[in-house]
């Protein structure tokens, strides 16, 4: 007698068509059911007959393949470090994690505490996440979807080294596709599954395991409240008013709580994600002065975005080519995935409802990433805990074209296309295999402005007073390679709207004056008239285009006993100047970029504010193939000449990594003494 197989209460069979049919055809004999399987029919027998020792194998794969992979090195992205940095501070001085996905520095504290700032249980543990993704990914669709369908999406993900990567990393992506995989197994079982409950109780009893995994899942990773949008429009499709109202009420209640927490136990703590908010509606991440995006910008942000992740990132992340030589977008493939996947949502409507939720959940994520993804970015981990939900859509539009009459002869093109794809996918992996296999050190690897960049920030932990305060621009990567020293970041120049200061002048009438830089040029001054002259810079007017920054004008503040003296001065060196606010609103427009403004004094209170004694300066690569162009002044070297312009003598160099020609780090003393005690910001 041949094994019953088990089925779900209320789920139809997925091979509903197999059930009558005998599981051991015979070799001889009546063969009229062996020819009446499809080829489809036959792979799905089988591997629903051994699913689970198949999903074994593949689970042991991706685990062989996850070490052959591992990177005991902290990357140099920041991000990672920012997490391992914010989950030290938390279990050491109980510093509430807020920005970035506060969950998983809350999950890493105990490790940390545990382990010290030691990448390779840290790591361990992302591979564990990773595994357990898989093993809920199983668990969620086992039973629910086509068998060759889940374990053809399997094999890809097990010897993928996109996906992989992450299992050797301290970034969120792992920990958020564990609970993504979670939730979404629960949802199918909790309520796919089943019916409504029909009291407000049983809804609740039901519901919370799923609730408590959607906030993790918005704490982990902002986007993740999209999971939320998708379990609510499934509520609303079906009309489960019931779950629909336990839903909102209880996660917004959770989230009011956690809020709470956070003012009540975390002192200066701001509305959860509000400054991510602000910062995602900026023109410019770096510089929020340039004011909010218009709606053209975001169609523009979606445009861009859609073309370079669903065509040049995810084809690459596939392995079509190398991860890190992305496929040149293409508005072709792009169209394409896009039409695929809309087509898998019709072909699904009702065949699949579990693969449909998948799409509806799947399309909105993608749709806000787009959307608010500043374009500068354009980092493919952006898509990777999806990339796993965009490849089911893309081989279930295949598979189900494929079941239908007319198509069914084609079907050995689905596993065909599945070994091809594993065929790409192992030939990048074995190349990432044999470059991790030669790590040997936490330097390994690294191009000259990096290496002297982490060289320089471990020097400071042994070489500078305990009470050292160092600026630089990657405070958590430096924080990681002293072994926890603390800086202070500086990720932006501190430029500001000149029609602030044009509304300043109008209403306080002040004695600014305006000169054009280009009024100095050739002119030989005197050491006392250029000391006094440096003294008076209030401001410079720079002309902001394409990460270019040009000095235009001087924004000049004399004080009451060198005011008349300095003006007869510039008017026998025949410089004209100007102090009516007309003339500064008339320089603001310029049709080749964007006026804005620096405040010297604002910078220097800056870091008089955070106890900077030193600042570390860099020349970290834009692109890591090739060094920066050295006319271009990397951003903290702008930020303390803008300074020092003002102040000469503001710094003292006392040590350097790297030669000149090789993209040093710099260490400076900063020099407070040279500036008059009443000095402060604009």
């Amino acid at each position: 007698m041949a094994k019953k197989q088990k089925t779900r209460k209320g789920v139809p069979p997925v091979n509903a068509d197999l059930k009558s049919k005998p599981r051991n055809i015979p070799s001889s004999g009546d063969k009229t059911t062996e020819l009446g399987l499809s080829l489809f029919e036959k792979i799905n027998q089988f591997l629903s007959e051994h699913a689970r020792a198949i999903f074994w194998i593949i689970l042991s794969l991706a685990l062989i393949v996850g070490f052959l992979l591992f990177d005991i090195r902290f990357s140099l992205s920041g991000d990672d470090s920012s997490y391992v940095a914010r989950a030290y501070n938390f279990i050491h001085h109980f510093r509430s994690p807020e920005f970035q996905g506060p969950l998983y520095p809350i999950v890493l504290g105990p490790f940390v505490g545990l382990f010290g700032l030691s990448a390779i249980p840290l790591k361990i543990l992302s591979l564990l996440f990773l595994l357990g993704s898989f093993f809920f990914l199983y668990k969620a669709f086992n039973e629910r979807i086509p068998s060759l369908l889940l374990m053809a999406l399997l094999v890809l993900l097990a010897i993928n080294s996109s996906i992989l990567y992450y299992g050797s990393q301290t970034y969120s992506e792992a920990l958020f596709m564990f609970i993504q995989s979670l939730t979404v197994y629960l949802f199918f079982k909790g309520f796919i599954d089943k019916e409504e409950d029909k009291s407000l109780v049983a809804v609740w009893k039901n519901q919370w395991p799923l609730i408590v995994c959607l906030l993790c899942l918005w704490l982990t990773r902002f986007i993740g409240f999209s999971a939320t949008l998708a379990v609510g429009l499934f509520f609303i499709y079906r009309k489960q008013w019931k779950n629909l109202l336990v839903l909102s009420a209880a996660f917004l209640s959770l989230l009011i709580l956690y809020q709470g927490y956070l003012l009540l136990f975390s002192p200066g703590s701001q509305i959860l994600f509000s400054d991510l908010f602000r910062d995602l509606l900026s023109k410019d991440y770096y510089h929020p002065a340039m004011g909010r995006e218009t709606a053209m910008g975001f169609i523009n942000r979606f445009s861009a975005n859609t073309n370079f992740y669903l065509s040049g990132s995810f084809y690459s992340l596939l392995g079509l080519s190398d991860p890190a030589k992305l496929v040149r977008p293409d508005w072709i493939v792009t169209a394409l995935t896009l039409l695929a996947m809309i087509l898998a949502m019709i072909l699904l409507f009702k065949r699949n409802r579990y693969i449909f939720f998948i799409g509806v959940y799947t399309l909105i994520t993608l749709f806000v990433i787009f959307f608010v993804a500043h374009t500068l970015w354009m980092q493919s981990r952006f898509i990777i805990p999806y990339m796993s939900l965009i490849l089911l859509l893309l081989l279930s539009c295949i598979y189900y074209a494929l079941e239908n009459k007319g198509w069914t002869r084609f079907q050995l093109l689905f596993p065909v296309i599945i070994l091809i794809l594993a065929g790409f996918s192992l030939n990048i992996t074995a190349g990432q295999v044999s470059d991790a296999r030669r790590i040997n050190s936490k330097y390994y690897g690294l191009t000259p402005d990096w290496e002297n960049y982490c060289k320089l920030s471990e020097w400071t932990r042994a070489n500078l007073p305990k009470n050292a305060v160092v600026a630089c621009r990657k405070p958590t990567i430096s924080f990681m390679f002293s072994n926890g020293k603390d800086f202070f970041g500086i990720s932006r120049i501190p430029l500001v709207s000149g029609d602030s200061l044009v509304r300043d002048w109008k209403r306080k009438n002040p004695h600014y004056y305006l000169l054009a830089v280009s009024g100095l040029d050739k002119k030989s001054l005197s050491a006392n008239f250029s000391r006094e002259f440096k003294r008076s810079i209030l401001g410079y007017g720079m002309l902001v285009k394409d990460g270019n920054y040009t000095v235009r004008f001087l924004v000049l503040n004399f004080s009451e006993q060198s005011r008349n003296p300095m003006l007869d001065e510039l008017r026998r060196l025949n410089i004209s100047i100007s102090d009516k606010a007309d003339t500064l609103k008339s320089w603001l427009k310029v049709k080749s970029g964007e006026i804005f403004l620096v405040y010297p004094d604002s910078a220097l209170q800056i870091l008089r504010k955070a106890h900077v004694t030193h600042i570390m300066t860099d020349n970290i690569r834009s692109l890591s193939s090739q060094k920066n162009d050295q006319r271009k002044l990397p951003m903290l070297e702008r930020f303390i000449n803008f300074i020092e312009a003002k102040y000469p003598g503001i710094r003292t160099k006392i040590m350097q990594t790297g030669e000149n020609d090789n993209e040093p780090s710099c260490l400076y003393r900063i020099n407070y003494e040279i500036v008059p005690e009443k000095t402060g910001g604009k």
